[in-house]
């Protein structure tokens, strides 16, 4: 294989048995959907069903990049 990735096949894995071997109930050897505590289809929602969505800076992944030009010019209140 030319360009082997540092995995055991030298290829993308998507099942890792080290993974597998701790044996957790959340914590599987493949990629698996575990619904959040919190959610719009969870039973808390239908009593609790208010929603917030906050906007995202456009040029910022939650606070990197919050060390560049980029925040002076979009930086709100602070």
């Amino acid at each position: 294989i030319n360009n082997k990735l540092d995995t055991e096949s030298g290829k993308i894995q998507i099942f890792s048995q080290k993974c597998a071997d701790f044996k957790l109930a959340d914590f599987k050897g493949h990629p698996t959907w575990f619904e959040p505590a919190e959610w719009l289809g969870s039973k808390m929602a239908e009593i609790y069903p208010f929603h917030l969505i906050s906007p995202h800076p456009k040029y910022r992944v939650n606070s990197q990049l919050d060390n560049t030009w980029v925040r002076n010019v979009y930086k709100i209140q602070g």
